[in-house]
Formats: structure tokens, C-alpha cells, sequence
């Protein structure tokens, strides 16, 4: 199993380490009795930072979880608009649900997915992998499985049994089998891949994209990043040292020398390129943005705008339909578009990080760490440490 593991926050964080310093500016102030405190665990021994993997043949691997961060708990998620995130004890891992604890604990899991109104995640516990869903454990039949996945409201995973890769859809198993299995996502409510085949006439392996359980290309031996786009099938191909994204069987949207990302905002194809070391650009229908920067993050959609979040140097700040945002601060990540307005992360420094929402800013001065601004219930949502406690917070 192959993965990208970007570790923002760790590189966030190392940045404001390095980069701290007074900033007299004027701010709004935020009321926090608009605030409810949600959740609260006293704390223990910290976590190292760490990737945990389980090593396969062939230098494959099954991501268990990409990222531990040194969180008490992860960043929340709404389950049937029931606050859900994991704790992270020193007696195991579980997932709380609203009010509800689940009993059984891990050694670790995965941040959790809403499933047919239940949370999905996989977990580890004494050499083996489980996907649970609800009250349910799931895969323990097969050697390892991961990456539970919303498909048309109804629970999908990868399976791995006698190193061969499988798709488990709705508790049936699909009838090929391939060497390796990435990115499996939801095209129009059915499952889609990349599936990977050793090159028994050479080195290297084959990829392709799988959808439907059926191959969809058979003009190109490289294939990656299935999508949809418009309700279309979309993802990227490599032909004579340079990449194509095809949109359906054999429409050629664009030609590359690489592409580094591939979404959809505001229902336009749009792809990031880099160029080098410091130049990108990402393109959107017939505009192209030219980038000069020490890093980028992928690009999103925030009310019908392109965001993302670079890094120049010391600093980082985040572009929202070409606009400056957060420049005044030592750091700005993390843009979400939150009941129509734009939400992230500020820092002022490592031990005074808050949210901007609608620019107004929650928290300065009162934590130490917040995660990404998430919308449950119709409310802003976020994980927070202020001193030796954590919480969730939440609009009342």
C-alpha cells in the first residue's frame, strides 16, 4: 500500500518555533461565553509523535494511521450531528460518541467516517487490523484491511489475504484480485481505485483505474487520482513523459509535464503543477496562477474560491480568490468555509494559536492548540488545549 504523508501541523509547528515574535496589531474580540465547552480529558504521559505502519512485501504499506499528533484527542467529526473524535488514553484508544463512549479500546485507530449513521474506522490491536463500524468488527478474517470508506451511504474497504488486494463493498468481497490497492473513493455512489500489477515483463508495475469493478483504460499503463468532477469520472494518466488528465474513457482535458494535484471547485476542473523547487502554478479553466513559494498546500474550495495555504520563507498565510489572508499573523493555515464564512487557524505564536471566523477571532490568548475549524450541527466546531486540559468547543 502506497501513501503521502504531508505533516502540516508538524511543519507548521516547527515554523513558529523558529519564527516567533511580537506582533502589535488591532483585533476584534471574540465573546467567549458564546462558547460551550463539549468535552474534557485530564491529561497523561504525551504521546511521541510517530508513524505507525505494519510492513508488507515489497516495501508495501498498510497506513494504520498516517499522523499521531500529540493530541488527547483528534480533531471531531459529526456523526448524525453528534460530536465523535477519539481518545487517545493510556489504557487504549476509543471513539466518543456524543455522549456515548465505545467500550472496546485499541492500541490505536484511524480518525473515524459517518457510515450509514455510524462511525467507521479502522484499528490495531496486537498485530492485527479491524475495521469497526457502530458496534461492529469487521476484516478479521484477512490478513490486514484499512481505509473504510463512505460509497453510496454503504461501508467499503480494502482487504489484503495471502498478499493479494481486494475491495470489500457492502460486506461482499469483489472478485479481483490485484497486487496492491490505492485510493479507493466514490464515483457516482459506486466504488472506484487504483489498482496496481506487478510487471511480470519488467521492472516497475502497472496501474489502473478500476471502476465499477470493471478496468476503465486500456491505452495507458499508468493511471492514479480517480475522481469525480462534474458527475464525471476524472483522473490523471502518464503518456511519453508527460501526464494527462483524462475526464470519462479517452477525453484529454490537458497536457502536462506533471501535475501535482487534481480537484474540482466550483464545478471547474482545477490542478495544481510544480514546476521546481519554488515555482508552481494551478490552473483553472483558462486562468493560470503563477506561484513563487517555499511550499503549497493543495487547493480547496471556500465559497465558490480557490484557498490554499503557502509558505514564503518564514512565513505562512493563506490565498482566497487571490487575496491575502492572515499575513498580519505568524501563521495562517487551514481555510474552511464554515456557515458561508471563511474559517482557519491563526498562530501568534507556538503557545497562542485561535480561530479566524468571519473575522472575528475566537480563543487568541486562550489556547495553546487548536485543530482545523470544522462545522457539526450547523455550528463551529474545534478541538482546543489551553493549559494541561483539552476540549472541544463549540457555538452555542
Amino acid at each position: 500500500m502506497y501513501t503521502k504523508n504531508i505533516h502540516a501541523t508538524l511543519l507548521i509547528t516547527i515554523l513558529l518555533l523558529m519564527t516567533e515574535q511580537k506582533i502589535e496589531q488591532k483585533y476584534l474580540n471574540y465573546e467567549l461565553d458564546k462558547l460551550q465547552y463539549l468535552g474534557e480529558h485530564p491529561p497523561w504521559q504525551r504521546h511521541q509523535s510517530q508513524h505507525i505502519y505494519k510492513q508488507r512485501d515489497r516495501n508495501q504499506y498498510i497506513p494504520l494511521q498516517e499522523y499521531i499528533d500529540e493530541d488527547r484527542f483528534t480533531k471531531p467529526i459529526d456523526v448524525n450531528e453528534e460530536i465523535t473524535y477519539i481518545i487517545l488514553a493510556r489504557n487504549g484508544a476509543y471513539i466518543q460518541e456524543g455522549k456515548k463512549q465505545h467500550q472496546e479500546k485499541f492500541q490505536q485507530i484511524s480518525p473515524p467516517i459517518e457510515v450509514e449513521g455510524k462511525p467507521a474506522y479502522q484499528a490495531y490491536r496486537r498485530e492485527k487490523e479491524y475495521i469497526i463500524h457502530g458496534t461492529k468488527k469487521l476484516g478479521g478474517e484477512y490478513d490486514t484491511v484499512c481505509c473504510p470508506t463512505n460509497i453510496g451511504g454503504k461501508l467499503a474497504y480494502i482487504a489484503v489475504k495471502d498478499d493479494k488486494y481486494f475491495i470489500v463493498y457492502d460486506n461482499k468481497e469483489s472478485e479481483n484480485k490485484y497486487d496492491g490497492i490505492t485510493e479507493l473513493t466514490d464515483i457516482n455512489g459506486k466504488p472506484a481505485y487504483t489498482a496496481h500489477i506487478k510487471n511480470r515483463g519488467g521492472p516497475g508495475e502497472i496501474t489502473y483505474i478500476v471502476y465499477d469493478g470493471k478496468r476503465i483504460n486500456n491505452k495507458y499503463s499508468t493511471q492514479r487520482n480517480p475522481q469525480e468532477i462534474n458527475g464525471t469520472l476524472t483522473y490523471i494518466v502518464s503518456e511519453n513523459n508527460e501526464e494527462l488528465i483524462i475526464k470519462e474513457k479517452n477525453k484529454i482535458i490537458t497536457r502536462q509535464k506533471t501535475i501535482a494535484y487534481l480537484t474540482e471547485i466550483d464545478n471547474n476542473i482545477v490542478f495544481l503543477i510544480k514546476h521546481n523547487a519554488r515555482n508552481y502554478s494551478i490552473h483553472c479553466k483558462d486562468n493560470i496562477t503563477e506561484i513563487n513559494c517555499t511550499w503549497i498546500w493543495p487547493p480547496i474550495e471556500v465559497n465558490k474560491k480557490i484557498a490554499y495555504t503557502i509558505q514564503k520563507e518564514d512565513r505562512i498565510y493563506i490565498k482566497h480568490g487571490g487575496e491575502d489572508i492572515g499575513r498580519n499573523y505568524l501563521g495562517a493555515w487551514y481555510p474552511r468555509e464554515i456557515n458561508g464564512k471563511l474559517a482557519y487557524v491563526a498562530s501568534l505564536g507556538s503557545k497562542n494559536n485561535f480561530i479566524v471566523y468571519g473575522g472575528q477571532e475566537i480563543g487568541k490568548g486562550e489556547y495553546e492548540y487548536v485543530s482545523e475549524p470544522l462545522e457539526i450541527g450547523g455550528k463551529l466546531t474545534f478541538a482546543a488545549k489551553k493549559g494541561d486540559q483539552w476540549y472541544i468547543v463549540q457555538e452555542k
